[in-house]
């Protein structure tokens, strides 16, 4: 299974990734200077920073212009921040201010490391800027980082007081699912679709799914209460009582109703934004 890695300025925003840990399997944090430029960070988010370079899924690229970025990469940067700038001011639109040019550079250079670090086959690089960049020059329609931005929309939010432990555990447990939505993302890159319609193509299959699982749970008669709980009492209370036959028989029809979901899951409607139904059942989110 590809990886997908997501490339960004190590600003505040690399202190809240929980929502797009969800997407993406790990980031590469870029800064230059002493220090990344953080407002008042609490202790607890550096702990938590500190945990995510352990297990692998936060890189800190300091120094990223001798280390990683040729200098012909950087002068692409430089002239495609030129170029957005130039095509703000075609359109009539008024001019930017400086802080808004900034945010423009650093983002041409967040791209520019993107691309210039994802030699490896099995990795998707995608630059996560600070607001979306136009494709200059290109008849395209939207890009990989368009469809990523835009299924963010549909991602929950974790809160506060959720573990970090809990969301890497729900990404290793619902590793294909999360394949396969991120396989319709990249489906929905090819085509030739504007912003509402590709929106539209994700919200339509989410809700079939959800539908499709509504009406499995109504046709079992069985909540997640009846299918797991409860013969999970039943066998430990046989168990205490020593009645075998029972202890089998319940084990059987769990077995049995997790072969049931297994297979509605497999044939439903819209079943690839089956992980997306899953992560708001875990973490929140209608």
């Amino acid at each position: 299974m590809r990886e997908l890695h997501g490339v960004m300025h190590f600003d505040d925003r690399a202190l809240d990734l929980k929502k797009r840990a969800l997407l993406f399997d790990r980031f590469s944090l870029w800064y230059d200077g002493e220090k990344p430029p953080l407002t008042n960070p609490e202790p607890s988010d550096l702990a938590d920073l500190a945990f995510l370079q352990t297990r692998n899924v936060v890189n800190v690229v300091p120094d990223y212009w001798t280390d990683y970025l040729a200098w012909p990469v950087l002068t692409w940067a430089d002239n495609y921040a030129h170029k957005v700038i130039a095509a703000n001011d075609q359109t009539g639109k008024r001019p930017l201010d400086d802080r808004e040019k900034e945010i423009i550079e650093r983002d041409s250079l967040t791209r520019a490391l993107a691309g210039a670090t994802s030699a490896n086959p099995v990795i998707d690089q995608v630059p996560i800027c600070e607001w979306p960049l136009p494709s200059v020059g290109s008849e395209t329609g939207l890009s990989s980082q368009d469809i990523l931005r835009i299924s963010l929309d549909v991602v929950p939010s974790p809160d506060d007081g959720t573990d970090w432990e809990d969301i890497l555990n729900f990404r290793a447990e619902r590793r294909d699912k999360q394949w396969d939505f991120r396989r319709f993302l990249r489906s929905l890159a090819t085509k030739d679709q504007t912003e509402a319609e590709v929106r539209d193509d994700i919200e339509w299959s989410l809700n079939e799914y959800s539908k499709a699982m509504t009406l499995h749970r109504l046709k079992t008669g069985t909540s997640f209460v009846e299918v797991y709980l409860i013969p999970a009492i039943e066998i430990a209370e046989n168990l205490a009582k020593f009645n075998w036959s029972k202890i089998a028989k319940g084990a059987l029809s769990v077995k049995r109703r997790k072969i049931e979901l297994l297979e509605a899951e497999m044939n439903a409607p819209g079943r690839e934004c089956a992980y997306v139904f899953d992560a708001k059942k875990r973490f929140g989110g209608e």
